[in-house]
């Protein structure tokens, strides 16, 4: 038998010719050698003396080949405010890094900037210089440095202070307002506490935001991967002998517990007055009373980790108009949104006085609120809210487990946090007038955007636009 060696030979020197012919590298650019995962690094604020978190940038080599980079350093030398450490090596400099085929290193930026006479955020430039092969690549870096009036050691307030925004406030540790001694913060304050910081207040607290220019106190760290992270700072503290604080128009967020007051009022005053406010994101609870009293008017509080609101041993609590919302992200929750006790001890309760009216009470659980009654001194009122609930105590003068349809549509939005109401929702049309409270002129009249409030209004905080 012959056999046709034409076609065997024809495909062995394709084969040949297939194998003698230099391989493409696709990636390699000699314009641009090294691929940057950003082409710019932008800091949020950074605190002057304060040191923001390191960012990585990923360099990569996407040639076959080994890459020799003679130098990678920052363009503002030993004067630059950024450090730079190059897969381990900290230094302005580093010259004649090696980069592997298809491999990447790690390149880590921070800045620390030096206190001067600004009064406003100004911007701190700079760049990385990469040289490869006698070509020049540049990582940009941008930061935005605030001086600060610190406030370290334990500090204490000891004579009647007013806070303003010319410059935001950073409190190391405790800082402590003596009693007889008020703190007032205008408009506009901006107070950052650091890790295990808190503010006591022995005497008396008056937050004063308005509806355009509101007062934040928060975690110092104001990067956007801190910025809605909970247990950054430990909270605001009313002692057993403060009286008349009064909160209007502020944001608390990102700490513990939002907001503790110990003990009844000291006249006839609530201890504590909230109106107008967000509390958010606290790790363990929101709003913590114990035996005192509290008046909440057309809050936001939402998203912590044990109760948004947790009052215990008795007190008096009139919250009218409010939105509670726990969607606490960060662990499970089992605990109700709100909590409210007359227990003390096994033996003894303390009477306690509740008045829900107007709230939404809304969560992932299917029990968000929760009245522990162990005597006979508990006074409920509880009518004409939006209640999450498998109580049907509740059913009678309150609709229950009906969607309040925010307008996040549905979406848990961290960074937006928009829970006005759709114009279908339950909670529309369905408030109690309540121009009869003694309140109403002084904080009920309107909502916490400042819209008129025409009966019969919305349930919660909002109403609809």
């Amino acid at each position: 038998m012959r056999f046709n060696l034409s076609i065997p030979l024809f495909f062995l020197f394709l084969f040949v010719l297939a194998s003698c012919k230099k391989e493409v590298d696709y990636y390699y650019d000699p314009e641009n050698p090294l691929t940057l995962s950003y082409d710019t690094v932008k800091f949020d604020t950074v605190f002057t003396s304060v040191g923001s978190v390191s960012t990585r940038v990923k360099i990569f080599n996407r040639s076959k080949n080994d890459v020799t980079v003679s130098e990678i350093e920052l363009a503002g030398g030993d004067n630059s405010f950024y450090q730079i450490n190059v897969n381990g090596i900290a230094a302005n400099k580093v010259s004649n890094f090696k980069i592997r085929g298809l491999d990447s290193i790690n390149l880590f930026v921070r800045v620390n900037i030096d206190p001067n006479a600004e009064t406003t955020p100004f911007i701190i430039s700079d760049s990385v210089l990469f040289n490869t092969n006698g070509k020049q690549q540049k990582l940009q870096l941008e930061a935005y440095g605030q001086n600060a009036r610190w406030l370290k050691n334990g500090a204490t307030i000891s004579t009647n202070t007013v806070w303003d925004k010319t410059l935001p406030y950073v409190v190391y540790n405790s800082l402590k307002v003596a009693e007889g001694v008020t703190l007032t913060m205008q408009k506009g304050t901006r107070v950052y506490f650091h890790k295990g910081a808190n503010l006591e207040i022995a005497g008396t607290l008056k937050i004063q935001g308005d509806l355009n220019d509101s007062v934040t106190l928060a975690s110092d760290r104001t990067e956007w991967i801190y910025r809605e992270v909970p247990g950054q700072w430990d909270g605001i503290h009313l002692l057993k002998s403060s009286k008349d604080n009064v909160i209007e128009y502020a944001t608390i967020k990102n700490g513990l517990i939002g907001i503790q007051t110990d003990s009844a009022a000291a006249n006839s005053n609530p201890r504590l007055l909230l109106v107008n406010s967000i509390i958010k994101n606290m790790e363990i609870v929101g709003l913590l009373g114990y035996k005192t009293s509290i008046t909440a008017f057309n809050n936001l509080i939402l998203h912590c980790g044990k109760h948004l609101v947790y009052c215990t041993n008795g007190g008096d609590y009139n919250f009218k108009h409010n939105t509670f919302v726990n969607y606490f992200k960060y662990s499970a929750r089992t605990t109700p949104s709100l909590f409210f006790s007359d227990f003390v001890s096994n033996s003894t309760t303390a009477p306690c006085k509740v008045s829900l009216v107007n709230n939404i009470i809304w969560g992932n659980n299917s029990d968000e609120l929760y009245l522990e009654k162990k005597g006979s001194a508990f006074d409920q009122t509880v009518k004409t809210n939006l209640i999450r609930t498998k109580d049907a105590g509740f059913k009678t003068a309150n609709i229950v487990n009906s969607d309040p349809l925010f307008l996040y549509n549905g979406k848990i939005d961290y960074g937006k946090y928009n829970f006005s109401l759709l114009s279908g929702s339950p909670a529309a049309n369905a408030g109690e007038n309540l121009s009869s409270d003694p309140f109403f002129q002084s904080w009920l009249a309107k909502d916490a955007l400042g819209k008129v409030r025409i009966f019969p209004c919305e349930l919660g905080c909002y109403e609809i636009f």
